[in-house]
């Protein structure tokens, strides 16, 4: 063998090494971040269960995350990195902040942690489907790009089916509340392209605008909820929620998206209600029926099954 072909070798394998590594790096990276975003839904259910109230919880939650990404908005803001103007943030944190988490909170009050990780994570690809159907030039890529996503709606519809039948109206309601937050995330997830900020932008954008809601709550509630709280469940709480889901999945989420690209890092997301329903087993003695564990799995084999065919489209 030549020096050439030798050195040749050499850097070809440590180009794969590298892959390799990005790839291990990038991986671990979107799976840390689907524990923390199944484990927001687990730690919400279980304040609500334990006579923590909903508007304590968002007061939790962005009090931590505004404070904490204020300084990253002032300084896009000043350096003129920042690309949302001032009506398009508020309109932002409506359909991804306050609102939209109030809506996961009181859903939460009625219906279990799995049923929130399924039917949200299971809507926003639909709406976002039905909602750009004018793009596609023909009937034949319209009728295409809905049975991409026929596995995730005959998911969902066994999965919400059984409270139906049920006549479990706390759990119906809960499960329409979920079902209307997927439909205000579809609706964020595109205004954010549209709008072609990142996440660094949306997240601290829609945190800090958040903040509002920190002196509302407190002249119309005071302190005197907040301070009955367990110092040990609002450590939980800001933990989770406040640091967690707010900022450390979104930063790991986007490392594994540099690392694997986008295509592959979504292709995580889908485990979320699969990690969740397993989790709410032990932590909250919640358990799903067998029909409902096939709507989960049609869930995520519908919505892995649609991104792979709308990028093989692509």
């Amino acid at each position: 063998m030549s020096y050439l072909e030798s050195e040749t070798k050499k850097v070809l394998k440590t180009k794969l090494s590298l892959k390799l590594q990005n790839r291990i790096k990038g991986v671990s990276a979107g799976i840390v971040a689907v524990i923390i975003y199944a484990s927001m839904f687990l730690v919400s259910r279980y304040g609500v269960k334990n006579n923590i109230g909903i508007y304590e919880l968002a007061f939790i939650r962005y009090s931590i995350a505004g404070m904490l990404l204020l300084p990253l908005f002032f300084l896009r803001k000043t350096s003129g990195r920042s690309v949302l103007t001032l009506p398009q943030g508020g309109l932002l944190a409506i359909v991804a902040g306050i609102p939209y988490m109030l809506l996961i909170y009181f859903g939460l009050k009625y219906a279990p942690a799995a049923h929130a990780a399924a039917i949200n994570t299971g809507t926003v690809p639909c709406v976002v489907a039905l909602m750009t159907l004018a793009k596609e030039s023909s009937l034949r890529d319209k009728l295409f790009k809905l049975g991409s996503y026929a596995a995730v709606i005959v998911g969902l519809f066994i999965f919400t089916g059984v409270s139906v039948l049920q006549m479990n109206h706390q759990v119906i309601i809960g499960d329409i509340l979920f079902f209307l937050s997927g439909v205000s995330w579809a609706i964020f997830t595109l205004l954010s392209k549209k709008w072609q900020a990142d996440s660094y932008e949306l997240t601290s954008t829609i945190s800090v605008i958040s903040l509002l809601y920190v002196p509302i709550y407190l002249s119309l509630q005071g302190f005197s909820k907040l301070a009955a709280i367990p110092t040990r469940d609002i450590l939980i709480q800001g933990l989770l929620q406040g640091v967690g889901s707010s900022i450390v999945a979104m930063l790991l989420f986007t490392y594994s998206i540099r690392k694997i690209g986008a295509n592959h890092a979504t292709l995580l997301s889908p485990f979320i209600p699969l990690l969740t329903a397993m989790m709410a087993i032990p932590l909250l003695h919640e358990l799903l029926s067998p029909i409902q564990w096939l709507g989960v799995f049609l869930i995520i084999s519908g919505i892995i099954f649609a991104a792979r065919f709308q990028a093989g489209r692509g």
